[in-house]
């Protein structure tokens, strides 16, 4: 089963609703939350609303506890008492009701979670350092705890050594002989100077546990703010803005039409008569001759830019792939294929489809290396995304597959690049797809320099068909090697 952790939403309807997209969008199988579903946001009652419906298990936040009269509210600071009290007065007693029953802790096969630690969670405290989380460690015996609460992502991880140690959000595969708390940051308030939404994704079959990151709109954020009267100083997030000091790239200019005489232009000549401008004409002659054949050399010269950007993509595909079925081949059989090199950039690659966005700026081959093929992904610009991606599959729905690649980036890498599945579903007699199915990037050290992106996922209902993808926006080179994709 695949978890989606989500903590302190703070009313945050705009970053909510990013989140509820963006884990449906990668089907989660159920979304835990982990506390503080009100406080300092504009809209508690829709968030609520939303979470009720959305949301199959609660953990008890601080916030939420004051709001229900199960913590007292002089704890707080002067700002955060004011934001609940506010909160308060507008919601009704069926959500004061559905908060009163909000469990403080949540236990699942192999892990835990809570709003603040473990020791004493009715007390939310924070865990800020190692020290914090060996506590929690020492109090519960899962291997894996989650917690909310400080509005921070990142890892703490306790091995053989006994020295837990702190590390930034990153994913990661559990080890038997570790044990992990994991901070899922904050829905909507994040303070880790990153304005998007935080949240993780456990997978407790795989043992894979992801971080990501959602933008959503802050404009509509400060506006929902202003419309009920709350000041932007709680939502520190908000100085972080990416686009508050950016410089507009033109002068402003008024694109609504004039709406009153004070609008419209002042002191004008409303008409004036041709024949005054007869004794004129000859002189402008001359002028036009220049013009028209001005323009005829602009437009050849234009038109030959726009023949060069409208031509510079290409798809280079096998013709001879077929379709492959997954149904007739055995399971943990890759249903990739393995071209044979050397493969020229250009040339078509045996089992593949190539897209370059800019065949001038980007290319794919495939080379060899201990006698293993190797594709190679070069790009001079990360403007645009290329593509390397297979024939399609033919699946069932439900069927549990695992991809993996590992990759290899040069020391001039700058961008991204993953492992990518789509999926085609059939659905009341029309093809839906869903085009980021999975997005894997490579985060699993290798030997070497090389990293593995791999993660197991099940296909959705009504799937009919899938596409694995390599896809880049990036400067630089990488390889690949090792691509799979099986059925379990």
């Amino acid at each position: 089963m695949r978890y989606a952790l989500v903590s302190d939403i703070h009313a945050n309807l705009q970053a909510w609703k990013a989140v509820l997209l963006d884990s449906r969008s990668i089907n989660v199988d159920a979304i835990v939350c982990l506390g503080d579903i009100v406080g300092y946001g504009p809209n508690p009652g829709e968030v609520l609303q939303s979470v009720y419906e959305s949301v199959d298990h609660f953990c008890l936040g601080n916030h939420d506890a004051v709001l229900c009269g199960k913590l007292d509210g002089a704890l707080f600071n002067d700002a955060a008492l004011a934001s609940i009290t506010w909160t308060r007065k507008h919601l009704s007693a069926d959500a004061v009701k559905f908060l009163s029953g909000i469990p403080l802790t949540l236990k699942g096969e192999g892990f835990r979670c809570t709003h603040g630690e473990f020791c004493n969670p009715s007390a939310f405290n924070y865990i800020i350092d190692p020290g914090d989380a060996m506590a929690s460690w020492q109090r519960v015996e899962e291997q894996l705890l989650f917690v909310g609460h400080s509005h921070v992502p990142g890892v703490f991880v306790l091995g053989p050594s006994r020295q837990p140690h702190k590390l930034p959000p990153q994913d990661f595969e559990l080890e038997p002989t570790k044990r992990y708390l994991v901070n899922s940051g904050s829905v909507g308030s994040p303070r880790d100077g990153d304005t998007r939404a935080s949240y993780a994704i456990y997978d407790d079959v795989t043992g894979a546990v992801s971080f990501r990151r959602v933008p959503f709109d802050l404009d509509a954020y400060r506006e929902a703010l202003g419309a009920v009267g709350l000041s932007e100083d709680t939502s520190r997030f908000l100085r972080h803005d990416p686009l508050s000091d950016l410089p507009a790239l033109r002068e402003r200019l008024h694109f609504s039409p004039a709406m009153s005489p004070d609008e419209t232009a002042r002191d004008t000549v409303e008409v004036k008569e041709l024949e005054k401008l007869k004794s004129r004409l000859s002189r402008w002659k001359g002028l036009a001759l220049l013009l028209l054949l001005a323009s005829f050399t602009g437009a050849a010269l234009g038109g030959s830019a726009w023949w060069r950007a409208t031509h510079r993509s290409r798809t280079i595909r096998d013709r001879l792939s077929v379709p492959v079925n997954a149904l007739v081949k055995p399971v943990d059989h890759n249903l990739l294929d393995v071209p044979r090199p050397p493969v020229a950039p250009g040339n078509v690659i045996s089992g593949w489809h190539v897209h370059l966005a800019d065949k001038h700026t980007q290319a794919i081959a495939v080379d060899e290396q201990g006698g293993n093929a190797v594709f190679v992904l070069t790009s001079t610009s990360q403007a645009e995304a290329m593509r390397l991606f297979s024939p399609p599959i033919q699946v069932a729905p439900g069927t549990k597959m695992t991809l993996s690649a590992q990759f290899k980036k040069a020391t001039n890498f700058t961008g991204h690049v993953a492992a990518v599945i789509s999926v085609t579903r059939d659905v009341d007699g029309r093809h839906d797809l869903i085009d980021q199915y999975e997005v894997k990037e490579p985060t699993i050290r290798r030997k070497d320099g090389w990293m593995e992106a791999r993660r197991t996922f099940e296909l959705p209902a009504h799937t009919r068909q899938i596409e694995f993808q390599l896809r880049g926006r990036f400067a630089g080179e990488v390889r690949v090697r090792d691509m799979s994709l099986v059925r379990r």
